[in-house]
């Protein structure tokens, strides 16, 4: 079942560093994606994009493009056995005022220019013990970079296991 949305919405935001006025913003997104089903197989994929900007001034504005891609694979042999794998791809970069914890409250910090990606895969194995339990293991990698300052890139690696009882 494949589906497309768009969307074009405006906020008005009230402040940002620099400057206390009030700027339209506007964020404008585009999706797609599908799943298909065929035997013991279950197949999904997607794409996001969205662009956000505002009217301030040059030096002052925002400008701002994400993409996601996201593609997984399950495979159900029988009512008990889930066989998983999954990757995620998010990439962005312009400029935006980060909304952020600044010790005693929530507030703007400066204008940023980004330029980043996190790319995160994983495989995961699922085994229904009874009709109230289930068990699990599962790997995952993800990658952060960012494209402006290489001493900001790392990678997480992640083991779960999991017991899951309905009560």
């Amino acid at each position: 079942m494949p589906y497309v949305r768009y969307s074009n919405i405006q906020e008005i935001v009230s402040y940002l560093p620099g400057d206390s006025a009030f700027f339209a913003r506007t964020f404008s997104t585009v999706e797609a994606g599908i799943k298909l089903k065929s035997g013991d197989f279950i197949l999904s994929g997607g794409y996001k994009n969205e662009y956000t900007y505002n009217n301030a001034p040059a030096g002052s504005d925002v400008n701002l493009t994400s993409g996601i891609t996201d593609l997984g694979i399950e495979y159900r042999p029988d009512k008990k056995w889930v066989f998983a794998a999954g990757c995620k791809d998010i990439v962005f970069s312009g400029f935006e005022y980060p909304y952020t914890f600044m010790g005693s409250g929530w507030g703007y910090e400066p204008r940023q220019d980004f330029n980043n990606s996190v790319l995160s895969y994983g495989v995961s194995i699922d085994y229904q013990v009874t009709s109230f339990a289930l068990t699990g293991i599962s790997y995952t990698d993800t990658v952060i970079k960012d494209n402006t300052d290489e001493a900001f890139d790392y990678s997480a690696q992640e083991i779960d296991a999991k017991l899951t009882m309905k009560f």
